[in-house]
């Protein structure tokens, strides 16, 4: 008699306590407005990391600016006058300098930074769209082109 008044105690809490349990676990989690308001500030706080575009290699600045038909030319010239160092900057007899890939001659008096790669590209291909390969005629020997 008592194992069958356990049971029927266990049977009769349990069943109630196993329902309970199911509508607990199986029942989304009310959100509140407070909530919805710190998930929207949570979102917003997050930084927004865009990573800076990789600059240009010497090859596509040349691809770049100079025309096609030119471009193994130029990469030529750059190897024989900067070695493809764009901080280069060599000292002449005549007190001018020559800066950067192309070694641009100072007496010209080019605007910017002639040590930036771009710089000293776009210059060079105006250089070049002007008068050819002849401001490179001392690197003759290396280049060929002159």
């Amino acid at each position: 008699m008592k194992l069958k008044n356990t049971l029927t105690a266990i049977l009769t809490l349990g069943i109630p306590l196993l329902i309970t349990s199911y509508i607990f676990i199986n029942t989304p989690a009310k959100v509140t407005k407070a909530d919805k308001e710190t998930t929207q500030i949570k979102q917003i706080e997050k930084p927004i990391v865009k990573e800076a575009p990789k600059p240009l290699t010497t090859n596509e600045l040349i691809i770049k600016y100079f025309p096609a038909n030119q471009v193994a030319n130029a990469e030529l010239v750059v190897k024989c006058e900067s070695g493809g160092d764009a901080s280069i900057v060599g000292h002449n007899h005549n007190g001018t300098t020559d800066t950067g890939l192309f070694q641009l001659n100072s007496v010209h008096h080019y605007p910017g930074d002639l040590t930036n790669p771009e710089t000293n590209i776009k210059l060079a291909s105006e250089l070049y769209r002007a008068r050819g390969w002849q401001p490179w005629y001392s690197s003759r020997k290396c280049h060929h082109l002159v």
